[in-house]
């Protein structure tokens, strides 16, 4: 099935966790970020902000993202600030979602039939993928699985059967709960599978944990991102 192929990819990536970067404010209202100093040397490695074009009545007006500016428009003199909101919304395929602005979002059509769309941060994956035809919900699982648990067979893993809560639906979903004591990595992974107007859909999420066996501050807050957002075209 196209899905055991597939989710291979996905169980190579969860030995391949990076160190968690610095991370924007968890707020979903718009945020500045504030310029360094020009002279100040404390980290000059800082990542360069943001530079963005305003094209307005034919004029092109050069800005920087969280940084104030003067617009001159007629004898008005306008002044404002173009700052970046923590998420990013979704919707394709039939489904919805909001994902942290600063994940990286790719989509995958090589499989015919088979949209697959992945978002993700060093700690964090979450990956859709929607067929166009109707498959058994079950079977799609079952073999889902079993195509990520043969990856994993060099570790410990935990499986759990539980009720997951997304947007105002339940799904029932398998957890993997994993613990790589060697590299300090410690993760869960939760596939459900849904029938959606496309066809069926199958979710996997990967959250990553701290040391104190926490859930990560990035997870958190996808996580939180997903439960007050997710949707999706039901099947008629």
């Amino acid at each position: 099935m196209r899905a055991t192929a597939l989710l291979l990819l996905l169980a190579g990536l969860i030995v391949s966790r990076q160190e968690p970067e610095a991370e924007p404010p968890e707020t979903e209202q718009p945020t500045a970020q504030e310029p360094a100093p020009e002279t100040s040397p404390a980290d000059p490695f800082r990542e360069p902000p943001l530079e963005l074009v305003l094209e307005l009545d034919g004029e092109r007006h050069e800005l920087v993202l969280g940084r104030p500016f003067d617009l001159q428009i007629g004898e008005t003199l306008h002044q404002g600030r173009v700052s970046g909101r923590g998420s990013r919304a979704f919707d394709a395929s039939g489904v919805r979602l909001r994902y942290p602005s600063d994940f990286v979002y790719e989509y995958d059509d090589e499989l015919e039939g088979l949209d697959v769309f992945n978002f993700e941060g060093p700690e964090t994956l979450i990956m859709i993928q929607v067929y166009d035809e109707e498959l058994d919900l079950v079977d799609v699982i079952d073999a889902t699985l079993e195509a990520v648990l043969e990856e994993l067979e060099p570790f410990e893993v935990e499986t759990v059967e539980r009720e997951l809560e997304l947007g105002q639906r339940q799904f029932a979903s398998t957890q993997l709960r994993i613990a790589i004591e060697e590299e300090g990595l410690a993760f869960t992974q939760d596939y459900f599978a849904f029938r959606c107007s496309l066809g069926t859909g199958v979710m996997c999420i990967h959250l990553g944990y701290d040391e104190e066996g926490k859930l990560s501050r990035e997870s958190s807050r996808a996580e939180r991102l997903l439960k007050s957002s997710f949707d999706f075209d039901a099947a008629q």
